[in-house]
């Protein structure tokens, strides 16, 4: 490589370390637990950043609707997501989602 083509890959390399801010690192949500009560599902996470949404699947009490899904808000690390399980349904699965 010649020195020209050198000088140029140097400056490319130091432009774009300047231009590219290093931040803090970024990680899903994690240490999340979920829970049923009273008619919701809900998910808490605790540790790592971003966005986390608690989502459930029911299956209607009328075999011809099939199933019903619903999902809370995202919302940030440490704060509780929670979606209303239909009265028409009942819970067959649910998780959080992580952004």
């Amino acid at each position: 490589m010649t020195s020209r083509k050198w000088a140029a890959a140097l400056s490319f390399a130091a432009l774009l370390a300047v231009a590219l801010p290093g931040g803090t690192a970024y990680a899903l949500p994690a240490d999340c637990t979920t829970w049923v009560s009273n008619g919701y599902v809900s998910s808490l996470c605790t540790s790592g950043t971003g966005e986390h949404q608690v989502y459930l699947v029911a299956r209607h009490v009328n075999p011809q609707v099939g199933v019903i899904t619903n999902e809370g808000p995202w919302v940030p690390v440490g704060s509780v997501s929670t979606a209303r399980i239909p009265a028409t349904g009942s819970l067959q699965n649910y998780w959080v989602n992580k952004r």
